[in-house]
């Protein structure tokens, strides 16, 4: 039987007008290595060396566009303030310095942003639903997987908002300057997360989203 065979692999590449070296793109994983949202030296060297391993293009773990507000950890990527450009330029610089391009993902958590419920902070939603916090799914997780959840959230109970047009119009905002911030800092790429059950996805989900307004699901 013939081996599969992958011409265009290392053929170069491009999306719309972004030239890559080859097809080989790192797909978005979460590492959570850096310091109250800014890039670490650590989350730097590990999308720097998958640059200069061929990958053609990085795509970083969930950035949170509100961060503390709306995110799932204090040491994933903030984009909530200029002062992480300069972080975030460093790790452009040094993934384009291996040869790579960068994307950066970004994201708001909605109802799975244990910072929130940890600060004191209602988790948003599009809609209040029966059976919110339904712990069913989690019975068959071990004590150890258990008390990481409970630690997430400093053992606190999550509470919810329904989104009202002031906060939508809000968290577009926040989508509009991270994507700002991003470009500012030299990144060649986003990607919107609209998946997971978070706030986006939420939204697209009729199972989550009962509205009747413009923004029904």
């Amino acid at each position: 039987m013939n081996a599969p065979s992958f011409d265009s692999l290392l053929s170069p590449g491009h999306i719309a007008g972004l030239e890559l070296s080859n097809r080989v793109l790192m797909p978005a994983m979460d590492m959570n290595l850096c310091v109250d949202g800014e890039m670490s030296d650590g989350e730097i060297a590990h999308y720097s060396a998958r640059a200069a391993g061929g990958t053609a293009m990085v795509i970083t773990g969930t950035g949170a566009v509100a961060w503390p507000v709306g995110a799932t950890s204090l040491h994933q990527p903030a984009f909530s303030d200029d002062r992480f450009i300069p972080g975030i330029r460093r790790l452009a610089d040094s993934v384009h310095a291996a040869g790579g391009k960068l994307c950066m993902q970004l994201c708001h958590h909605g109802k799975t942003a244990s910072v929130d419920v940890a600060q004191g902070r209602p988790q948003l939603v599009p809609s209040l639903l029966e059976g919110q916090m339904d712990m069913s799914a989690l019975r068959d997780n071990p004590m150890s997987e258990l008390m990481a959840l409970a630690t997430a959230t400093q053992g606190k109970k999550a509470t919810h908002k329904v989104a009202d047009e002031d906060d939508l119009a809000w968290v577009i905002d926040q989508f509009a300057q991270a994507a700002r911030r991003v470009q500012l800092a030299g990144v060649d790429a986003i990607e919107i997360h609209a998946a997971h059950g978070y706030l986006l996805s939420s939204f697209l989900s009729r199972g989550y989203n009962k509205r009747e307004d413009r923004w029904g699901g």
